[in-house]
């Protein structure tokens, strides 16, 4: 038989325990996979659009981290485990002008972001 003051140190050990894990997986911060595609917008009405391949997505999280990806051959990217809440999103690529947005990143309830982002081209310099 155990003392009751060997249970209650038994008790309070597994509490202290139980307290410290609920505080790391709290402090982990929630995440989307962050989704989309780059675009030129050719129309409004209707609204057609052609595909821009290789442009560079940068994500500046609020605590300062930088998440980068390219858009693939059908225009698409994904960046995962973006840390939710607000974010800086910008979007470069060549003969386009680059696109800064200020984004407040949640998840829906599939744990996606979704966000296409259609591009100006740029205009071109004149020749010297």
């Amino acid at each position: 038989n155990k003392s009751p003051s060997a249970m209650k140190k038994a008790i309070i050990s597994i509490a202290v325990i139980v307290l410290i894990a609920g505080a790391a997986f709290a402090k982990r911060p929630k995440t989307a996979v962050f989704v989309g595609c780059t675009g030129y917008l050719i129309s409004e009405t209707p609204k057609r659009a052609t595909q821009i391949h290789g442009a560079e997505i940068s994500v500046i999280t609020s605590q300062g981290d930088t998440l980068r990806t390219v858009s693939d051959e059908t225009a698409s990217f994904v960046i995962p485990q973006t840390p939710e809440g607000p974010a800086t999103v910008k979007v470069e690529a060549e003969g386009y002008k680059t696109q800064i947005q200020i984004l407040d990143i949640r998840a829906n309830r599939a744990g996606r972001y979704v966000k296409n982002f259609f591009l100006e081209k740029a205009e071109e310099q004149p020749k010297q």
